[in-house]
């Protein structure tokens, strides 16, 4: 419902009644200071909100009633205000001389549902969103155009989604991915799902029959893995020895240091220069904080010169570019790093197992008993947090010959007949 008329009888600067005809949708109202714009305006706040808030430092009173009342206003006549709308219906307000006031008429337009803040802007609100930066601006104008709520509810969402992250743990459920892709990449190299799928159903062809009754995938390779341990049950103390220093040859760590140092270059080369421009703001901010008393002019805070808004927005556009880059580079050293620690599990796991004593106790003998001794010492968890290039270098230097004398021991591998089939450990 629109507002037709504002009335307003000995209410703040007017006198006799005085009317005002917005006659439109929306109105602005300008002319002298001490004309009486601000009471009409005051008369709309005062109806919605029960106050005046501009006028609250200055009158502190419960109902402000030293600051309704027009301050010539005779004795005998009465402070009032009226707000007719379109449709002719009516709202009536008699302010008495303690402040109090009562309304008559309905509730004409729904005026009690109104939103201040999208019914009136005064003007220091005007000037203030002239001033205001991109973001107070739309903070501004999400009342006005009923938005508020909206935002709101867009906050809310964003939060919960926040939440629902921390809860499922997607962080790390994505970590945990990458790792797994970069497991796939090493076992089967560039195959597609497809391809990968097929290996599965012709080693279970192979070693398990046709697959008659159409079993899903997953079922297949449950299936394998149980026909592998029943075979390698069956080992003898030679074949399970073999099986033992083959894991461990095959768990080859230094692809992955070498994935790790490659990233940690990669790392410094682009966070050098990003350390070196915020030492630069921090020196020019320093600059800058003098200067802006004395002067109407900005500078970058980056360089301490003026700087047209076209060639700032394009600075921060490359800023973007290259921490997006800067993470990329920290998320694959981070995978590298995963990869490494599982590389080393499996190392430690096969060294570790009783059908390689004899193989590793060997090695002891010989001139490999610092180097178990560092393996069996690693604290594998605290390297997933942490991995220093000290580290890395005890890794190659301690663990790379164990690996080595795996391969070695490995060149030749038995072969076992069992009933039906025969594997061959190579």
């Amino acid at each position: 419902m629109k507002i037709k008329t504002i009335s307003l009888s000995w209410f703040r600067g007017a006198a006799d009644t005085v009317c005002l005809t917005p006659d439109c949708k929306s109105m602005a109202i300008y002319g002298e200071n001490g004309a009486g714009k601000s009471s009409f305006v005051d008369a709309i706040e005062y109806v919605l909100n029960g106050k005046i808030g501009h006028l609250a430092h200055e009158y502190s009173g419960k109902h402000q009633e030293k600051a309704i009342p027009n301050t010539h206003k005779p004795s005998g006549v009465k402070t009032e205000l009226s707000i007719k709308f379109t449709d002719d219906s009516e709202l009536q307000m008699e302010i008495k001389p303690n402040g109090s006031s009562t309304i008559t008429g309905p509730d004409s337009g729904g005026i009690s549902t109104w939103d201040y803040r999208r019914t009136v802007l005064r003007q220091n609100e005007v000037a203030a969103f002239i001033l205001d930066t991109k973001g107070d601006k739309y903070s501004t104008l999400l009342p006005l155009l009923g938005l508020e709520q909206l935002e709101l509810d867009a906050s809310n969402l964003r939060q919960l989604v926040k939440s629902i992250e921390q809860l499922s743990k997607l962080k790390e459920l994505k970590g945990a991915l990458k790792a797994t892709q970069a497991k796939r990449t090493i076992i089967f190299g560039a195959d597609t799902n497809a391809q990968i799928i097929q290996k599965i159903q012709n080693l279970y062809t192979k070693h398990c029959g046709p697959n008659d009754d159409m079993k899903d995938i997953l079922s297949c390779c449950k299936e394998l893995e149980l026909f592998l341990d029943t075979a390698i049950a069956h080992f003898s103390s030679d074949q399970k020895r073999y099986m033992a220093i083959h894991g461990v040859a095959e768990a080859n760590p230094k692809d992955h240091v070498k994935a790790i140092r490659d990233a940690s270059i990669k790392l410094a080369e682009s966070t050098e220069p990003l350390i070196t421009e915020r030492l630069e703001v921090l020196e020019s901010a320093g600059i800058f904080a003098e200067k802006l008393g004395a002067s109407i002019e900005l500078h970058c805070p980056a360089c301490g010169q003026s700087i047209a808004v076209d060639a700032f927005q394009s600075h921060v556009t490359d800023e973007r570019k290259r921490l997006q880059i800067i993470i990329k580079t920290f998320e694959s050293r981070k995978t590298a790093m995963g990869a490494l620690c599982d590389c080393l599990g499996s190392l430690k796991s096969n060294s570790g197992k009783a059908d390689a004593k004899s193989w590793r106790d060997e090695l002891i003998m010989g001139n490999l008993a610092g180097s178990f001794a560092y393996l069996d010492k690693l604290d594998i968890q605290a390297l997933r947090n942490s991995c220093t290039d000290a580290e890395l270098s005890n890794i190659e230097s301690k663990l790379l010959p164990i690996v080595e004398a795996a391969v070695q021991a490995s060149r030749k591998a038995p072969v076992m007949s069992r009933g039906l089939c025969e594997i061959t450990l190579d």
